[in-house]
């Protein structure tokens, strides 16, 4: 898309066998697909989209998710308030 490079500064897309992995630069929230859709990836062609946030990414790819997996991952935004 248009301006991708300014949300997401330098973007790549490293292809490893069937695994594509998109790369950016600059860290953002994921409130919306841009991040996949601006590089060329399309979600409905995906096996597994993994999203590193913690839940405002449920509007723009819920539509998408037959399921939703939720890491909890250590640190100040961590799932499980009693492990803050």
């Amino acid at each position: 898309a248009e301006g991708s490079e300014v949300c997401f500064g330098p973007t790549a897309v490293i292809a490893i066998g069937d695994i594509r992995l998109a790369l950016r630069s600059l860290p953002g929230y994921e409130w919306d697909t841009g991040m996949y859709t601006s590089v060329g990836l399309a979600l409905r062609h995906a096996a597994l989209v993994f999203v590193k946030s913690s839940s405002h990414f449920r509007v723009a790819y819920g539509p998408h998710a037959a399921r939703i997996l939720a890491a909890d991952t250590p640190g100040a935004t961590v799932g499980n308030m009693r492990r803050l």
